[in-house]
C-alpha cells in the first residue's frame, strides 16, 4: 500500500472527512502521475488502514447537493 496515495473511492463512509480524499465529483481524466488508493485497500473490513483524520473542507457538500 502506497501511503502517499489520494482516494477517489466516493462511496467510502469516511470519505468525506478523510484527508485522502482528492474530490467531491467525477473526475473525466485522471492524473496519470498521482498515486491513488485502490478498490479494496482501505475498507470497513479491514479497519480503514488508509484513512487519515482531518480533511479541511470536511462537511463541504458537493454542488449538485447544495
Amino acid at each position: 500500500m502506497d501511503y502517499s496515495a489520494v482516494c477517489y473511492q466516493y462511496s467510502c463512509a469516511r470519505y468525506p472527512t478523510c484527508q485522502r480524499a482528492a474530490g467531491l465529483g467525477c473526475c473525466l481524466e485522471p492524473d496519470e502521475n498521482e498515486t491513488r488508493v485502490a478498490p479494496g485497500d482501505c475498507s470497513a473490513a479491514l479497519d480503514y488502514p488508509l484513512f487519515v483524520v482531518g480533511r479541511p473542507d470536511a462537511g463541504r457538500l458537493p454542488s449538485y447537493q447544495k
